[in-house]
């Protein structure tokens, strides 16, 4: 049986960001796994205010990912202008990934075909 036939939905949730976790774990003295668990704290009841449900889930499941996104600090956009004039003086030089705008998958395609279009007019096609 599958997913599509079963009499359930389905809940991701994504917590995150290591300024996020540390200052919680500092604050309540616990550890990332316990706070997420299937009766952590964290989870249900930041789903019940947030969200309003209040039911026990099926299934639980915690991935930790440490370090797969960037973490953009204050002044970040700054720094980017910054690297981005300095590459201006740089022909052939281009850069694009998620440690400049934007995090996720969609954004890092969308800035690699943004750089691929500037190399290619730069190349004269």
């Amino acid at each position: 049986m599958d997913d599509t036939e079963l009499d359930t939905d389905r809940l991701y949730l994504i917590f995150g960001g290591h300024i996020f976790f540390q200052t919680l774990r500092t604050a309540v003295q616990l550890d990332l796994f316990t706070l997420l668990a299937k009766d952590g704290p964290l989870t249900r009841q930041e789903i019940a205010k947030i969200m309003g449900v209040q039911v026990q889930p099926r299934f639980f499941h915690v991935a930790r990912w440490p370090r797969s996104m960037a973490q953009y600090t204050v002044g970040h956009h700054d720094r980017v202008r910054r690297i981005e004039q300095r590459i201006a003086g740089a022909p052939g030089l281009h850069v694009a990934g998620n440690a400049y705008y934007g995090i996720g998958i969609p954004d890092c395609v969308k800035m690699g075909r943004e750089a691929a279009s500037r190399i290619a007019a730069s190349a004269g096609r």
